[in-house]
């Protein structure tokens, strides 16, 4: 039988570095596709961008939980994990919660799963995603860009 080599576990400076590149793409991939009466023209891109732009949200919470003291191995799985385990983890503040939630709703359902064409929704998918990033992360990711 084949030896298995081991899977490196990441940190959370891993994941916290993650997050700011990923976020940075997006941003960089949505200030990339064409507008037009303040609608973006190519859906593909904007999908692209708030899918990546979600995993960056993801990548800051695991960030934030593992140095909580979290196990790599008990990091959440699903969006409800995911809002369950930042309650439950030291996430007092509501805003990043809040900002988690609807996040999750503009970024992943509206921008990934049904590709929104609105300038407005976008940039305010975007701010959501930037506050929880810079806030379990503590650092700061710029690229405000906008159309």
């Amino acid at each position: 039988m084949a030896r298995r080599l081991p899977i490196p576990v990441r940190t959370a400076s891993d994941y916290s570095e993650e997050a700011v590149e990923y976020y940075r793409n997006a941003r960089e991939l949505l200030d990339s596709v064409r507008v037009r009466d303040e609608r973006y023209v190519y859906v593909k891109r904007v999908r692209e961008a708030c899918g990546t732009a979600y995993l960056a949200v993801l990548a800051a919470i695991k960030s934030f939980l593992m140095a909580r003291g979290v196990p790599h191995g008990k990091l959440p799985q699903e969006y409800k994990a995911y809002g369950q385990a930042l309650s439950r983890h030291g996430a007092r503040n509501g805003k990043v919660l809040q900002s988690f939630h609807r996040a999750y709703g503009i970024l992943h359902l509206d921008g990934y799963y049904q590709g929104f064409r609105s300038t407005a929704t976008g940039e305010m998918g975007f701010a959501y995603a930037k506050f929880v990033i810079e806030r379990l992360t503590g650092r700061r990711v710029g690229g405000d860009g906008g159309s």
